[in-house]
């Protein structure tokens, strides 16, 4: 009994400890990420259940994760940046393509500039705040290059901007991480 107990636990460690690669996948995951790692003065954690980097821009803290299907097999289906700003809010934003209808603890949001309400829809938990957020032009400007350059804010809140994309290609550059993280910057709460 004593020896199956020590098998299970050796065993789990090994899982657990294995890096996430993707097996199949066509794009070089762990490759990418040490490159990106190094770039950002990053690590890539040991223990973790999709292969991720965790990383600094311009003070921030970011983590940069490729998402795969269950089983890790084949090629990433999307990737995940979040941005961690250093001032907290008790703001949140969330951003849907299409009108999701009911969102936990979140009211719809419009912006006054009705293209972009048709483009976005926007929800909060303090929806006149929200509104103010995105009076500032820049800020509907951000969320729409980011769309151009098929990332989507996925939200702010608290102390995390996350954004996702399912274009997956070989070349994740630090350059294209960068041009991300500075749209994400520039969508800070400030109180």
């Amino acid at each position: 009994m004593m020896i199956l107990g020590s098998l299970v636990v050796i065993v789990t460690l090994v899982l657990f400890l294995t890096p996430v690669t993707g097996r199949g996948s066509t794009i070089p995951v762990q490759k990418t990420l040490r490159e990106l790692a190094v770039h950002f003065n990053g690590t890539v954690p040991m223990i973790r259940l999709a292969p991720y980097i965790k990383g600094f821009y311009k003070k921030h803290k970011f983590t940069f994760t490729y998402i795969f299907q269950q089983g890790n097999m084949g090629d990433p289906f999307a990737l995940h940046l979040k941005l961690f700003p250093q001032k907290k809010s008790n703001l949140c934003i969330y951003l849907y393509d299409r009108d999701p209808g009911t969102v936990l603890n979140a009211k719809r949001a419009k912006t006054d500039d009705d293209q972009f309400d048709g483009e976005f829809f926007v929800y909060s938990n303090l929806p006149e705040e929200a509104r103010r957020f995105f009076y500032d032009g820049s800020h509907r400007s951000a969320v729409r290059l980011l769309k151009e350059q098929e990332w989507h804010l996925n939200y702010i809140k608290g102390d995390v901007i996350k954004a996702t994309t399912g274009k997956i290609t070989s070349d994740v550059s630090p350059q294209v991480i960068e041009n991300v993280l500075n749209q994400l910057l520039s969508l800070q709460i400030s109180n």
